[in-house]
This record gives structure tokens, sequence and C-alpha cells, in this order.
């Protein structure tokens, strides 16, 4: 499966869920905020989060959205940075008023976790999972690798 694919599928599962859990008008679109390095040492990852993201976004749309309701992906740049994912957090939902998010490692989980765990907005981190993102909170979410055992010998039987 490549990673657009997979991206694709995540962008489905989350969109599903979201469109679930808003109580909105019908036709009002889906604000999805995408917290990503865009600029630094891995935006290039990065960027490949956002080519699967806008892939995703095109082909959902293009198939008349989730219920008649399309889905609209706005972009914040964390630079890695935690305070700036707080930040572009905080804008997110008090300006563009977003009903789910996606970050892309745990840097962008622990700065920007704590708001949108406050504001109850669900969030998926792709790249990274870990302890430290499920204290956060209920709302939110990750589907990376988790690697605290790897490496680990385990006795066989």
């Amino acid at each position: 499966m490549t990673k657009n694919s997979v991206i694709l599928s995540l962008i489905l599962i989350f969109s599903h869920f979201v469109s679930v859990s808003v109580q909105a008008a019908p036709k009002m679109p889906i604000k999805i905020g995408a917290l990503l390095a865009l600029t630094g040492d891995v935006a290039m990852q990065n960027d490949a989060f956002r080519e699967g993201i806008e892939l995703a976004t095109s082909q959902i749309n293009e198939d008349g959205g989730l219920d008649g309701r399309t889905i609209h992906i706005h972009y914040e740049d964390t630079r890695l940075n935690a305070k700036e994912a707080h930040t572009a957090a905080r804008k997110l939902i008090n300006i563009d008023h977003i009903q789910a998010a996606i970050n892309a490692t745990v840097i962008e989980a622990k700065g920007a976790g704590p708001e949108l765990e406050n504001a109850k907005i669900p969030s998926i981190t792709l790249w990274d999972a870990s302890e430290d993102i499920q204290k956060i909170g209920r709302y939110i979410f990750s589907i990376g690798l988790w690697t605290p055992s790897s490496g680990e010998m385990h006795d066989r039987p």
C-alpha cells in the first residue's frame, strides 16, 4: 500500500468520524486543520503528508464530499516547534473554526494537543505514537510507530 493510499484511507475514516460527530448544517464544509512542519529540516516528509492530504481531499470532494459536505483543509506551518504548534492550534480553533485536526509528529501533538483537547476537537498524529500523546486526552489519537520496545528481546517458549 502506498503512502498516498494510506493517507487517503485515514482521511476517509477520520472524515467520516468528524461528519458523524459534528452538528452543523448539511451543506457547511467540514474544516480540518493540518499542523505540519512545512519549512525546516523535515519539510520534505511533511510535503508528502500534505500531498496525500490534498489527494484524499480532492477525491472525496470530487465524489460529492461526505453527505454532501466538502472538506476544506487549513494548513499551518509548525516549523517542528511545539510553541508554534500551540499558537497554530489556537488560530485553527478560534479563527478558522476547525472541526478536526491532523498533526505530523509528537512535537505538534504535545504543543497543539492541550488546546485541541480543551476544545474537544479530534486530532490524529500521523508519524508518531507514544504514551505522551495518549496522556493528552480522549480526543487525541495517533497511528505512527510506537518504538519503546523495539529491539527488546523476549523469551520464547
